[in-house]
Formats: structure tokens, sequence, C-alpha cells
């Protein structure tokens, strides 16, 4: 489990989010962004933009999603469709059968 280390910079008076065990730093954030963030308005902002990001990817799966069952229906219906076309009539082979 790693830790964070929440760095003040007395440079820019930003602050970093810096993995304790690696050094890396994780996260920054500008001193604009940190008033932002601090403020109430910054956070309602940040739900709403949160919100509508999910929103959108919900959309955009469930978008992928139909569009691969209408795929696998069309190549259904078109077995469906050759088979009839071809008059099989015999099952496929059950391989529980062969013992």
């Amino acid at each position: 489990m790693s830790k964070t280390i929440y760095v003040n910079c007395s440079f820019c008076t930003g602050l970093m989010e810096v993995d304790a065990e690696t050094g890396e730093v994780v996260k920054k954030w500008s001193p604009k962004q940190r008033a932002e963030d601090s403020t109430m308005e910054g956070a309602l902002k940040k739900l709403e933009e949160d919100k509508k990001r999910r929103a959108t990817l919900f959309e955009n799966r469930k978008e992928e999603l139909e569009g691969q069952k209408r795929k696998i229906e069309d190549a259904f219906k078109k077995e469906v469709d050759r088979v009839k076309r071809e008059g099989i009539k015999d099952a496929p082979p059950n391989p529980f059968d062969r013992d």
C-alpha cells in the first residue's frame, strides 16, 4: 500500500501529491486550480463536469454494446437463412453421445 505526501511548492505556491515509496509525482495543482478546488463553486463545477463525463462514457459504451448486439444478431440471422436455404435437417453431433 503506497503512502502519498502532499507538498507545497515554495516557488509557485502550487501543490503536489508525491508517492512516498517511489518519490514519483502523482498529481500537480497549479495555484489557480488549487484556489478553484478549495471553493464551493469549484467543487460543484468539478462535480458537474465529472457527472457529464460519466454520462458520455456510459452512452458511448451503451452504443458500442448495441452495435455488437446488432452484429451478432445479423450473423445469427444469416446463418439461419443459410441453413434454411441449404435444407440441413440433421442436428450437429452431440459430444456426449460418444461415451
